[in-house]
């Protein structure tokens, strides 16, 4: 999609924090090699672990004008730390749709299929 409909969509101006590139790149990482799982953390934050490893710690609040201003990310030995600053704006909302698709294939409602006691009894031999 054009960059444009992303401003359009978030609305550009409503952002508390500058765009940080490093963050960008390195959110867009993550996001390529998708969710292994999501842990909450008291005090409005929010960890995820990627399926390569890295884990990202996060800001969950104000969405959005300050969603993910404060945040950590910690790859084998190295650690960056985010604060007052974001992702880009296209690199939010594939995140927020990322989180959205991991939550809705993890609590699909199960269909249980259950064999009617009726068909078993009339299967039995006496």
């Amino acid at each position: 999609m054009p960059d444009f409909f992303y401003r359009f969509l978030l609305f550009e101006s409503m952002f508390n924090y500058d765009e940080n590139y490093v963050y960008t790149n390195l959110l867009q990482t993550c996001i390529k090699s998708g969710i292994q799982k999501i842990e909450d953390i008291p005090y409005m934050y929010k960890r995820v672990t990627f399926n390569n490893n890295i884990v990202y710690t996060y800001w969950n609040e104000n969405k959005y004008y300050a969603w993910l201003s404060i945040a950590t990310i910690v790859h084998s030995d190295t650690t960056n730390q985010f604060k007052e600053c974001r992702p880009s704006i296209k690199t939010m909302y594939q995140f927020k749709k990322l989180l959205e698709n991991f939550y809705l294939g993890k609590h699909k409602p199960k269909i249980i299929k259950k064999k009617s006691k009726l068909k078993w009894i009339a299967n039995e031999k006496i």
